[in-house]
């Protein structure tokens, strides 16, 4: 377990090769752990797309890993690590990381996580990733329902979030 801990501290190109093959081999569920840490680590510096698929057979959720894995399939960024996270959306716990994939999925073309994040928008403490889920998604319903709820209510988190400069504007 502390070899793979130590892979993170190789430059990617050396590493990422390295943690392919790691993951090739039958893993426990600490190996699995480590192995996550470590290539969240290596995205953190340079993301690679060869650590989709390895990463994404960590996401179930009674797996100890998941958490590093989404991550740093976050960081990859790619299609690819969209689509690994996109059944990953409705069992996230954590609303600031289900809003950040939902703005991933969203960057690709993926609108799934439209529901949740018109739903925590006036959250303050979420507005802001919110808003940058709803303006990757590009719904059409966004404008509509930004200018309904804007005209209805007297709450100033929702109204802060309708104003907000990253919402798309409605057509003129």
């Amino acid at each position: 377990m502390s070899d793979l801990r130590a892979v993170s501290t190789l430059p990617p190109e050396v590493a990422v090769p390295l943690l392919v093959r790691l993951a090739a081999l039958p893993l426990n569920a600490a190996e699995n752990l480590a192995f996550a840490q470590a290539a969240f680590t290596i995205c953190e510096k340079k993301p690679d797309e060869r650590l989709v698929v390895p990463l994404s057979k960590l996401l179930s959720p009674e797996e100890p890993a998941r958490e590093s894995a989404a991550e740093a399939l976050l960081r990859i960024g790619t299609p690819a690590a969209a689509e690994a996270l996109k059944p990953r959306l409705a069992q996230e716990q954590n609303l600031h990381r289900k809003l950040r994939i939902a703005e991933l999925l969203g960057k690709h073309g993926m609108r799934d996580g439209y529901a949740y994040a018109i739903e925590h928008v006036s959250d303050p403490s979420l507005t802001e990733v919110a808003v940058a889920a709803l303006a990757a998604i590009k719904d059409p319903r966004t404008a509509d329902e930004m200018k309904r709820i804007l005209g209805t209510s007297n709450d100033a988190g929702w109204n802060r979030a309708v104003v907000a400069d990253r919402l798309p504007r409605p057509p003129r």
